[in-house]
């Protein structure tokens, strides 16, 4: 997930690999579904159901 200008917000269940000012990486489960979000400009908010 990365935002050059905004916050990142989650409840998913990662396991944090690296994270910067701007930017997460992580593995999600068992580490056999990726995801990749990524917004320019403005907040992130993923959350589960």
């Amino acid at each position: 997930m990365k935002t050059n200008s905004g916050d990142l917000v989650t409840n998913l269940p990662l396991r944090l690999i690296r994270k910067s000012n701007k930017h997460i990486t992580g593995i999600m489960e068992d580490g056999t579904h990726p995801i990749t979000v990524q917004s320019t400009s403005g907040d992130l908010v993923v959350y589960t159901k």
